[in-house]
């Protein structure tokens, strides 16, 4: 279970990744299937045609058209400020014309922060579309804190949604390395 989420969870950062880089072709994963009697981490099936938790992160991830979300850091203490990246990745030659984005901050059960903004969607190309900031609400304990943001056509139809879990902090507490604050996230994303 241990290894299939840092599977999944690698598969999901290294291809969003690739997705936002304006040179990148496509991408694929090596071996499907694993082989039995042995497991490979590396395979997106498992030996009795199971997929895996990274199989669905990477037909996700592979979307035509996506909203992607990156965080500068995979945490934060109460009252810090997240700054998460947010792009259009589109592979088809469609340019959306009205399309918008809308995204949504939770915490604790509750929706703390919404917002809309007009979405470029750029035909054949990733388009990065700003910075979503807010301020970390005030933690008392290591707590989880989504975001979650989803594309609109000019219709209101949903074309693609995205999220992503940061982790909070209580203010004023620097989070030492033995938490491995931002999970297993930030610990992929600093490799």
């Amino acid at each position: 279970a241990v290894s299939r989420e840092h599977q999944r969870a690698a598969t999901r950062l290294q291809v969003e990744a690739f997705r936002r880089d304006p040179k990148m072709n496509s991408t694929a994963i090596h071996l499907l299937i694993d082989a039995w009697p042995a497991g490979w981490m590396k395979t997106v099936m498992d030996y009795d045609r199971q997929a895996k938790p990274s199989y669905f992160e990477f037909r996700d991830a592979q979307s035509p058209v996506s909203v992607n979300l990156r965080p500068e850091a995979f945490y934060a203490a109460g009252g810090d400020d997240f700054k998460v990246g947010l792009w259009i990745c589109n592979d088809i030659d469609e340019q959306f014309a009205g399309a918008t984005i809308e995204y949504q901050v939770e915490y604790r059960g509750g929706v703390i922060a919404t917002g809309s903004t007009a979405a470029s969607v750029v035909a054949c190309e990733p388009a990065f579309q700003g910075w979503l900031e807010f301020e970390a609400p005030a933690a008392v304990e290591r707590e989880p804190l989504l975001l979650r943001a989803v594309l609109l056509d000019g219709e209101g139809r949903r074309i693609h949604e995205s999220s992503v879990e940061l982790e909070l902090f209580p203010a004023g507490s620097k989070p030492t390395s033995e938490l491995r604050p931002g999970g297993i996230w930030q610990f992929l994303m600093e490799s």
